[in-house]
């Protein structure tokens, strides 16, 4: 039994080890308009206008430095709101595009409806509580990003 004690204190520091992220989040400014660039090469292959180029955020990034790529997810928006499975994932190693995932509306902003959502956060989750059921007591209190779209 002591034996296997020993053994587990020694393999113990390499198991947590392997463990741990090898990831980090770069600055993503340059990034950025790297893939701005990829998508003005791309504008008439993939019938973008000017104002789809212009029209995204990423939703989230991170880089993996034991490979050396940065791993990026462009989400598309009109007017701010971003669009429902409208995002894009990009994969950058040496300063170029490995691979682009395009998940973009071509002409996002002349196919919508409107330039606002129909349902505020807070309806929404009333909406969705009332499909499944649910009965709430209160009014719902959005707060971060959401909120400063809608106030």
């Amino acid at each position: 039994m002591k034996i296997l004690r020993l053994l587990l204190l020694l393999i113990l520091p390499f198991i947590t080890n392997a463990q741990k992220s090898s990831s980090f989040k770069p600055d993503p400014g340059p990034l950025k308009e790297l893939v701005r660039s990829y998508m003005l090469e791309n504008k008439s292959y993939w019938n973008l206008t000017d104002t789809d180029i212009d029209n995204w955020t990423i939703s989230n990034l991170y880089s993996d430095d034991k490979s050396g790529t940065t791993y990026m997810y462009v989400h598309q928006q009109v007017n701010g709101i971003r669009i429902f499975n409208a995002v894009s994932s990009v994969s950058i190693k040496d300063g170029k595009i490995n691979s682009f995932a395009k998940r973009i509306f071509s002409d996002a902003t002349g196919k919508i409806n409107t330039d606002h959502p129909s349902n505020s956060p807070a309806s929404a989750i009333q909406k969705t509580a009332e499909h499944l059921g649910l009965t709430i007591k209160d009014e719902p209190i959005v707060s971060g990003y959401y909120s400063k779209i809608f106030n």
